[in-house]
């Protein structure tokens, strides 16, 4: 699969066609990146991820040559560029060890989730793996190719990712939350990625008086869980129906307001781009 789709990306400010995109690019020395959601034509939550883009830089002790402001300009030409109106954005700072420094934004193929998938859920499956840095989102092109033919070969949307601790920590793009009766928990902050997605659905919670708890969660707890969905870029919120062998509401009250709640909030923010 092409790694830089449609037509045209950005390579350090110069609009450069797909066909002169190579993935070394990339996957050589170290990448900082970001993916942002295009819907309508519009970049949703765009300065949300760009300054976690800039924090994952400053965390790993690199510095980033354009201002927020140029990133935004930059990135928000791609979708007119290439006639697209829905799809995702990769956004990369990479460090190469011998050859310059590039900024690329470009397409990248996405898989969000079908009507049915939001109605009924999806089956999880974990997955062992610990990230050593959870704050700093770097690219790992080995790992993702390992974790895509997993869920490629055993059908799934998603994995669960538990670490040496037999803790749980997140999806492998995407935050987890689980529902213990009227109340929401979710792994803390210090052994995740905190996304974006993740960032809304916690204020949505304290703007409904939603009861929170940032804890621990051990693989062998899951299944005394009521619900559980994930939240991410490209599926937003999504329930999950089970994982491994545990099965869980897809329809609970709670999960089903914060997502009709999620959408509004959505709704509220292209308006504003």
């Amino acid at each position: 699969m092409k790694e830089c789709i449609h037509h045209k990306f950005i390579l350090d400010g110069e609009i450069v066609d797909c066909n002169h995109f190579d993935p070394e690019m990339i996957d050589t020395g170290i990448s900082i990146y970001e993916v942002v959601r295009v819907i309508k034509g519009k970049i949703l939550f765009m300065m949300d991820h760009l300054d976690r883009l800039s924090e994952s830089a400053r965390l790993a002790g690199l510095v980033i040559w354009h201002t927020l402001d140029s990133l935004h300009m930059m990135v928000s030409q791609l979708p007119a560029l290439n006639g697209v109106q829905e799809g995702n954005i990769k956004i990369v700072f990479n460090y190469h060890p011998e050859n310059q420094n590039m900024f690329l934004a470009y397409f990248v193929s996405h898989n969000y989730p079908s009507p049915s998938q939001y109605e009924e859920g999806v089956p999880l499956h974990t997955y062992r793996f610990t990230r050593s840095d959870p704050h700093t989102k770097i690219w790992r092109p080995k790992h993702r190719m390992a974790v895509k033919e997993y869920i490629k070969k055993k059908k799934l949307y998603e994995v669960l990712l538990v670490d040496d601790h037999d803790r749980v920590t997140e999806a492998s793009k995407a935050n987890v939350f689980f529902i213990s009766g009227n109340k929401i928990i979710t792994p803390p902050l210090d052994l995740i990625l905190p996304g974006i997605t993740r960032k809304y659905i916690l204020q949505i919670c304290i703007d409904r008086n939603i009861d929170v708890d940032e804890k621990i969660v051990f693989l062998n707890q899951i299944n005394h869980f009521d619900g559980i969905f994930i939240t991410g870029t490209s599926p937003g919120v999504l329930p999950v129906s089970c994982v491994d062998e545990s099965y869980f509401n897809v329809d609970h009250p709670l999960l089903r307001i914060l997502m009709q709640e999620f959408d509004l909030l959505v709704e509220k923010a292209l308006k504003s781009v």
